[in-house]
């Protein structure tokens, strides 16, 4: 029996001496009572999630810009920056209870030069808390102790584009039930910016979504944007919204329902309910701006429920995520 007691004993104290690794969640745990990610948000496939961590913040854009420092920041500038363009990816993870900052970081920095990735920037006290802070203040932040701030940035060559990591720990120095961190527990921002071109081919015109609706009785656009589970229309939708009122111009009689889609990522219900108000949106800057008809236009949201590509790959999923006009 003490032989027993002993060699459990020791098996704990080896499993508590471990390092941490990067991986999922054990496939036994309990739905019920595994960590819980902020609903609609999901690991970058570039970057691997600490072991026990949960996504307290997301945001994504598959177009945006991105100032990436290379220096440190005096004053009220940067020593050196570089302006990113592509895909930009921001998370905020709660790691586990009794993981320090250097923990963390040694981590993700052994995990980025095993991915052949280059230090651009490394930095740690105030001096990584003034550089993160005024070079990337996307979320609100949880404050940290002096000495527990760490700073470090990447950049890499994959299929995807020019890749370039940005990560920033921190040691909440007290609860903060918004970010659903205890005092204590380390916080890591983590932004993931994909190089790449924009794509020039999202603007459909009023002729070309004529000829579409005529051929097929339906156009799908790509032009219209969204901020992640948000249905307020974002600027960069204005040209699509007047090629759109170009076209129920030029056709009185065309009376159209506007549908909203959207991927798979969340459930059933809140993508229903998301995917109408977004139609409801465009239909009501339609009638509001554009000086259209409200009878003319019939929002709908379908959700998922008309997927055209996979929603297994990114890449399917954002020709999933469209708004169709279709002839009623």
């Amino acid at each position: 029996m003490i032989r027993k007691i002993l060699l459990g004993a020791a098996i704990l104290l080896f499993l508590a001496a471990s390092p941490r690794v990067f991986v999922s969640l054990s496939p036994g745990l309990a739905e019920a009572d595994a960590p819980k990610d902020q609903e609609g948000s999901k690991d970058h496939p570039l970057l691997r999630r600490y072991e026990g961590a949960t996504i307290a913040r997301y945001d994504h854009k598959e177009y945006d810009e991105y100032t990436l420092p290379l220096g440190k920041f005096a004053g009220d500038k940067f020593s050196k920056t570089t302006q990113l363009e592509g895909d930009v990816t921001r998370l905020v993870y709660v790691i586990p209870q009794g993981r320090s900052t250097l923990e963390v970081m040694r981590n993700y920095e052994k995990e980025q030069k095993a991915n052949g990735y280059t230090s651009l920037l490394a930095a740690s006290g105030p001096e990584a808390d003034r550089i993160q802070f005024s070079a990337s203040p996307k979320f609100d932040r949880a404050s940290g102790k002096d000495g527990q701030f760490r700073l470090s940035v990447w950049k890499g060559s994959r299929k995807e584009g020019e890749v370039h990591v940005v990560l920033f720990a921190l040691e909440s120095s007290f609860g903060d039930p918004i970010m659903r961190v205890d005092k204590a527990q380390t916080l890591l921002y983590a932004d993931v910016i994909v190089q790449k071109p924009m794509e020039a081919d999202k603007l459909v015109g009023a002729r070309e979504m004529a000829d579409q609706i005529a051929e097929t009785g339906r156009v799908a656009l790509y032009g219209i944007y969204f901020d992640v589970n948000k249905t307020d229309l974002k600027p960069e939708s204005e040209p699509t919204l007047e090629e759109m009122a170009k076209l129920l111009k030029a056709q009185p009689a065309l009376k159209l329902l506007v549908v909203g889609h959207t991927d798979n990522v969340g459930t059933l219900a809140s993508n229903m309910d998301l995917s109408q108000r977004r139609a409801q949106a465009v239909v009501n800057t339609l009638v509001s701006k554009h000086t259209i008809a409200k009878e003319r236009l019939t929002p709908l949201g379908v959700a998922f429920a008309a997927p055209v590509a996979p929603n297994k790959t990114e890449e399917g999923r954002a020709k999933n995520r469209r708004v169709e006009l279709v002839e009623q």
